[in-house]
């Protein structure tokens, strides 16, 4: 199956004036100001299928942002190319826009003055949908959202996360095959976070969508994304599922032990001999960070412990990995 969206080499630089220091030097600066090229991504080269959630990770300044600009068509490449449903994106095709939805968590795409169900209808227009397909998709996203108790309230007396549910309807009324999510749960609440993330998860599923989704939260790319690119520095240092992220970017893996009570840290830390790290969690919880290599072994030695009520074997987290790929800098 073709993807539905290639990136093949792609770069974007910026043409950005030098800033000055002192007073004689920014005079100057009007008079011939100076200038610089700034690469903000380079060479990113990957793809994207239908159905699949792909999480796109980097620090602040990686080139995140700048790569979804460039699917989208908001941003024109320097140099490379940049395929979507076999249309370039720069070039703004009608049927091309129609394919896609662009979520931004700090931009909206309602007014704030008008209710949500207005907003909506707004976006009808600019879509062009027949009155029956609004009606269905309306229908769909205000119960998958839950718009109903608040639908007819002005966009600036919601609370945001009521906001970005409905930013979320406004982007998906033309139930788009492609979409661009930028942030779409900062500043959300823990609860507001996870409605978001299963509405995603529901919505990908049901229309076959291709998802590409950036995230500081890392919580949000865990639960949702099947594979996963990484950027810093504007190239791409990683991509791959999540689970072999952490396999390549850690040596060691994380054992947690659950007793009753009654073992001394001592005895684990005896079992698990020289080399492993061992932290007491909470009360009756106590987890053993050891190589890979060692760690079946040190598993089985703590299961001949007297008290142990479970045992479990996993990988390290994702941030151990990532701080790797950026330079000791992992922001998410």
């Amino acid at each position: 199956m073709s993807p539905v969206v290639r990136l093949d080499a792609v770069s974007r630089s910026f043409r950005v004036a030098e800033r000055t220091v002192g007073l004689r030097a920014t005079v100057k600066g009007f008079a011939r100001r100076r200038y610089k090229v700034i690469d903000a991504i380079r060479d990113v080269t990957f793809d994207a299928h239908a159905g699949e959630i792909l999480g796109v990770l980097g620090p602040n300044g990686s080139g995140k942002t700048t790569t979804l600009k460039c699917v989208s068509g908001l941003l024109t490449p320097t140099s490379g190319t940049v395929d979507v449903f076999g249309y370039t994106p720069h070039d703004r095709d009608y049927e091309f826009l129609r394919r896609v939805g662009f979520i931004m968590g700090q931009r909206s795409q309602l007014h704030p003055d008008v209710s949500v169900f207005d907003s909506l209808e707004l976006r009808r227009v600019v879509y062009s949908l027949p009155d029956q397909t609004f009606a269905e998709s309306k229908a769909e996203l205000t119960e998958l959202l839950g718009l109903a108790e608040f639908g007819d309230a002005p966009v600036r007396q919601l609370s945001l996360g009521q906001r970005m549910r409905c930013e979320f309807a406004a982007a998906l009324l033309h139930r788009p095959q492609l979409v661009l999510l930028d942030e779409p749960t900062i500043g959300l609440d823990f609860d507001a976070q996870a409605a978001i993330r299963a509405f995603v998860r529901r919505y990908s599923a049901d229309h076959a969508a291709c998802v590409l989704l950036t995230s500081h939260y890392l919580a949000d790319i865990e639960a949702l994304a099947d594979r996963v690119v990484v950027m810093a520095q504007g190239r791409l240092v990683f991509q791959g599922a999540l689970g072999e992220l952490r396999r390549l970017h850690s040596d060691n893996q994380v054992i947690t032990l659950a007793h009753d009570g009654s073992l001394d840290p001592a005895q684990v830390r005896a079992a698990a001999g020289p080399g492993a790290d061992v932290t007491v969690a909470k009360p009756g919880e106590v987890t053993v960070t050891a190589a890979r290599a060692a760690a079946p072994g040190i598993l089985a030695a703590l299961g001949t412990l007297a008290g142990v009520t479970g045992l479990s074997l996993a990988d390290p987290p994702l941030e151990a990995a990532l701080a790797q790929l950026y330079g000791g800098t992992a922001d998410g």
